[in-house]
């Protein structure tokens, strides 16, 4: 983009840096897809894996909430892309394996063992769920994406982002945020974890106060940590 060989670069949120080079930004964002972690397993959640059972993430995040809601599980260290991990979770490597529902709904994997894990238990990942646009700040080509970026999923995206930004994170930081928008009020709960506390809270605000409302989350967790 730089360089002018291309004009937008297609990205998963939840993989782009916290900050970008120099006069590139984010152009725009499509309609958030689910943004819910899922356990895959013949058990219906967390609590009701036996005692010692091994689960399968590569994800501190994921890990940091598994270990807040039992002290008795296995983490074992899983690669590879989705079919890979699904694959070796149907050999019999683990108990159950924790992926993003986004993730399987995009390759159409329909199974009986997908277990959707309720946000009070796994905060997402910052912009889990979400396809976002780069593109050269201030070109006017920018226009384009405009044009079929949602609005929400953009504001939610820019507050998580800031929750990020503000913690010094990235995609593989313990850290997690989830923003929401019902009519004009934008709820935004985020979990920090450091020196093995692991620390929640929410805020709650007017939608026009996106870009500020992750940010000071975050802050206000620090403090308390």
């Amino acid at each position: 983009m730089l360089n002018n060989e291309i004009d937008f670069a297609v990205h998963s949120a939840k993989d782009m840096p916290s900050e970008f080079p120099k006069g590139l930004g984010i152009a725009g964002a499509i309609k958030r897809d689910d943004f819910h972690d899922v356990l895959i397993s013949k058990y219906k959640n967390i609590r009701e894996l036996p005692q010692n059972a091994i689960v399968g993430t590569s994800s501190p995040r994921r890990e940091v909430h598994i270990k807040a809601i039992r002290d008795n599980i296995q983490i074992k260290l899983l690669r590879g892309n989705i079919l890979t991990r699904l694959k070796r979770y149907d050999d019999g490597e683990y108990d159950a394996i924790i992926l993003a529902k986004a993730g399987l709904d995009r390759l159409n994997v329909v199974r009986d063992d997908v277990n959707v894990i309720d946000t009070e238990d796994m905060i997402p990942a910052v912009c889990q769920g979400i396809i976002a646009v780069e593109g050269r700040i201030d070109d006017e080509k920018n226009e384009i994406i405009r044009k079929i970026s949602c609005d929400e999923t953009y504001r939610t995206m820019i507050c998580e982002r800031g929750f990020m930004q503000q913690v010094g994170g990235g995609c593989s930081a313990p850290i997690a945020a989830l923003a929401t928008v019902s009519d004009e009020e934008m709820k935004v709960v985020g979990m920090i974890e450091q020196n093995g506390k692991i620390k929640k809270d929410m805020l709650i605000g007017d939608v026009s106060e996106f870009k500020d409302l992750g940010r000071k989350l975050a802050i206000k967790i620090k403090n308390a940590l």
